[in-house]
């Protein structure tokens, strides 16, 4: 009769460890704040204000990652890891990178995708005539070797696409 109760005061122990666990993981990624949920702000329409259409939701990462894109003093590696942080916030929420040239990524990444979510403002220093620019204002060239991994390529201080100095990642 004890190794009965013993048994079911165990399964009772465990039911409860997998909620608490489940209720932890639940919290953790609906939080606000989180750097891969959008959060809302208070106090006007945060998209108008940086140039967005009404009713698109700015990650909250947004600002970090735009003074990182065209930080002339640090190395010029941590604004291609900036844009590989983009693109891996966006394809977080999406399952997948978004597709096409410079433009049409950053149209994406701008709030015209099916969530209305931005990952980067139109208000950004790094974007120039729609483009996603390096420290020498050449766009970077975006090349999908999948749903998942996009190669991205600065044209480097030379400002031509496909030379010794180009800077690629991955």
């Amino acid at each position: 009769m004890d190794e009965g109760r013993d048994k079911g005061g165990r399964l009772g122990i465990l039911a409860g460890v997998i909620l608490l666990a489940l209720g932890l993981f639940w919290a953790m990624h609906e939080r606000v704040g989180s750097p891969i949920r959008p959060s809302s702000i208070e106090g006007g329409d945060p998209a108008e204000a940086r140039g967005l259409a009404p009713g698109v939701t700015i990650v909250p990462v947004v600002r970090d990652l735009s003074a990182r894109l065209l930080d002339e003093e640090g190395p010029v590696e941590d604004e291609l890891d900036a844009v590989a942080e983009l693109l891996f916030f966006y394809r977080q929420d999406f399952g997948e990178n978004p597709v096409g040239d410079n433009v049409a990524l950053v149209a994406a990444l701008v709030g015209e995708n099916a969530k209305r979510t931005a990952y980067l403002t139109r208000d950004c220093p790094a974007l120039v005539d729609g483009k996603l620019v390096d420290r020498w204002g050449t766009p970077y060239w975006f090349h999908a070797t999948s749903n998942r991994v996009t190669e991205i390529v600065s044209a480097g201080p030379d400002r031509k696409l496909f030379t010794g100095d180009d800077l690629h990642l991955p």
